[in-house]
Parts: structure tokens; C-alpha cells; sequence
């Protein structure tokens, strides 16, 4: 994920840094949004219905 995260074409237009796009900061992130999740505030996974209609899982 780290890797590919750091390809120019993915860093650049996300907006992302080099500490950001690193083995650390990959984990990092990856840490954060877990607990995210457990707090309820944020949903890292999707699911849409037949019709395209999103499903927060």
C-alpha cells in the first residue's frame, strides 16, 4: 500500500507527502482510521446496493 501510495501519480493528486507515503505513514494512517472506526466517525469500506445507493458498513 505504501508503495503504491507513493507512486507520483497517486501522491501528487492527493495531495500527499513523503512522510505520508512511507512504510511508517502508511501504518500510521492505517492506525488512525481504525480507531476512527471505532469511535464511529469514519467508515473506510463502502457498499453500494443494485441501484448504486452507498451502504456505510
Amino acid at each position: 500500500m505504501s508503495s503504491l501510495s507513493a507512486a507520483p501519480y497517486v501522491k501528487d493528486i492527493l495531495g500527499l507527502t513523503v512522510d505520508q507515503t512511507s512504510l511508517e505513514g502508511t501504518i500510521n494512517f492505517i492506525e488512525f482510521v481504525i480507531e476512527q472506526e471505532k469511535l464511529g466517525k469514519q467508515y473506510s469500506r463502502v457498499v453500494l446496493n443494485e441501484n448504486d445507493v452507498l451502504f456505510l458498513k
